[in-house]
């Protein structure tokens, strides 16, 4: 019974916080197993059942049930890390005996090892991948818990490091830490894909379900969008490699960098990126090299040029590249649809009109007119017949759309168009593409 005697004067926050949680544990079990209440309803029981739980002579339930309500009403919570931290700032030197701690015979002192090992962040990691090498069974679960509770906390290189080494641990495979450390990465991807959406929205990121056809079937995207209401910080930006299902990701921000670019080249499993906007450079662009499964890339308005050719043309998977408004040349496009010969690569000034064309109908017939844009500012409307653009001849619609590849946002153009009996002129001033279809 030794260690069930307390000596107040010995111990500090952090063993008091230990002692409380581990007495509402046992006096919760035991009205459970009284009473017959769940542990879960004692934790939410209202004070006027008191008079129930205390019918009985038996004055162990009165004080039990007392030490419960009062935990509850002083706000004494299971295991208070930052009480914790306050009282014993955990050192280098601390670190070999908290891990032989893990073991030792008093549950008290395995509980404390714990949490201050988890308080000693990246530091205690290294000498918990050397005692899971022993293969204790009570090392080993609380080891593994350690380094999947490191693996959650924000900052980025002990987040890092406690993945990587969860990774060094599952990979014999056929030891009981192995087994373990392969489940905490099972479990770890999980809870931090959820936790990522959920910071990204605080943070005004846009997430949500989008539709896309494949075949004769519309299926159910995951989309995120970094637009104009995004409040964080490129550090943020850590939790996108932590999205392993993330369909498309647009990038909307006039101070989304190179730097924020290279968390996005941590998505491994990412298929489509939108890029409008951005700060994105030469340099940035050399990053989504690592995008292995990327299968569209639009960049859209980014002062990338020539020399980011090489690093697009190493991307041999995509089935389809759009650079509009950039500053790449026609000597670059034919380097670029030479080296991606399997790519449908569309290269355009990025001006933008703002209509269709009825494709079964001969000549250019506006069949749709997108409203605030170009087209509708100008007054072209359903049914007018587009003859001719800056005086040269418009044979179809995709004659039209070459003719306007060559323009930039701004640029004025003149249309001539038929709308019934009458032959019109419109001067009109080009936009830019708000969206990629």
């Amino acid at each position: 019974m030794d260690g069930y005697f307390l000596r107040p004067a010995q111990f500090g926050l952090a063993e008091l916080a230990v002692v409380w949680k581990n007495m509402v544990v046992w006096i919760s079990a035991f009205l459970a197993r009284e009473q017959k209440i769940s542990p879960m309803t004692l934790r939410v029981l209202p004070l006027r059942s008191l008079s129930s739980l205390t019918a009985t002579p038996n004055s162990c339930h009165v004080w039990a049930f007392a030490l419960i309500v009062g935990c509850s009403f002083f706000g004494l919570q299971p295991f208070d890390r930052q009480a914790i931290a306050a009282d014993s700032q955990v050192s280098d030197q601390d670190i070999p005996k908290l891990v032989r701690d893990l073991d030792s015979d008093r549950f008290l002192n395995r509980e404390l090892a714990t949490e201050r090992l988890i308080m000693a962040g990246s530091a205690s990691i290294d000498a918990i991948v050397q005692a899971l090498a022993t293969n204790n069974l009570e090392v080993t679960t609380r080891g593994v818990y350690i380094l999947q509770e490191l693996a959650m906390q924000t900052d980025l290189a002990t987040s890092e490091a406690a993945r990587a080494a969860l990774e060094k641990v599952a990979a014999p495979r056929v030891t009981s830490a192995a087994r373990r450390a392969a489940e905490a990465l099972a479990r770890l991807d999980v809870v931090r894909h959820e936790r990522a959406l959920e910071d990204l929205k605080r943070l005004g990121a846009v997430v949500g379900e989008q539709q896309s056809p494949l075949g004769l079937q519309i299926i159910e995207q995951l989309s995120i969008e970094i637009g104009e209401q995004w409040r964080g910080t490129p550090l943020d930006l850590m939790r996108l490699r932590w999205l392993n299902t993330v369909d498309v990701l647009i990038v909307n921000h006039p101070e989304f960098d190179d730097d924020a670019l290279a968390h996005v080249a941590k998505m491994p499993a990412l298929p489509s990126l939108t890029i409008r906007k951005a700060k994105i450079t030469d340099r940035g662009i050399d990053s989504l090299r690592q995008l292995k499964n990327l299968r569209s890339l639009s960049v859209l308005y980014c002062p990338i040029s020539d020399a980011a050719v090489e690093s697009l043309g190493a991307l041999g998977g995509l089935a389809n590249l759009r650079l509009y408004g950039t500053s790449l040349t026609a000597e670059g496009k034919d380097r670029l649809v030479q080296s991606l010969r399997g790519t449908r690569v569309d290269v355009r000034g990025g001006a933008f009109l703002g209509i269709g064309c009825d494709p079964t109908q001969p000549g250019c017939v506006i069949y749709t007119v997108r409203p605030d844009t170009a087209a509708e500012e100008a007054g072209l409307q359903i049914g007018d017949l587009i003859e001719k653009y800056e005086g040269q001849p418009v044979q179809n619609f995709e004659e039209l759309t070459t003719a306007i590849a060559r323009n930039a946002p701004g640029d004025v153009v003149s249309l001539q168009i038929v709308r019934g009996d009458e032959a019109l002129t419109k001067r009109l001033k080009l936009g830019d593409w708000e969206q990629i279809e």
